[in-house]
């Protein structure tokens, strides 16, 4: 398993915030995808997770990044109704609309 996939495991668990100290140890990188080209801020956005979708932003996480299914991370958390990430995301000044 890669270690962005421990990450996004965790983050379906929802204790990605215990992993992200070590984020560098483990050569995790803030925009590398999976085989669905999700990123883990794909993941932290659908799951609702707002404080770990802000770590991945400052991290420099591409906040407009299109997964294979055509969604960015502002999609996947506006269609789990987790207002929390989307006002995060669009503070982080990410593409709205068009």
């Amino acid at each position: 398993m890669r270690p962005h996939e421990i990450l996004v495991g965790m983050i379906l668990k929802k204790t990605a915030t215990l992993a992200l100290p070590r984020m560098h140890e483990c050569r995790c990188h803030a925009n590398a995808k999976d085989a669905d080209g999700w990123l883990p801020l794909h993941h932290a956005a659908a799951a609702g997770h707002a404080p770990l979708a802000q770590l991945l932003l400052a991290a420099h996480s591409d906040v407009d990044d299109v997964a294979h299914d055509g969604d960015t991370a502002l999609h996947k958390a506006a269609l789990g109704g987790h207002e929390g990430v989307v006002q995060l995301l669009v503070r982080a000044r990410c593409q709205v609309g068009g």
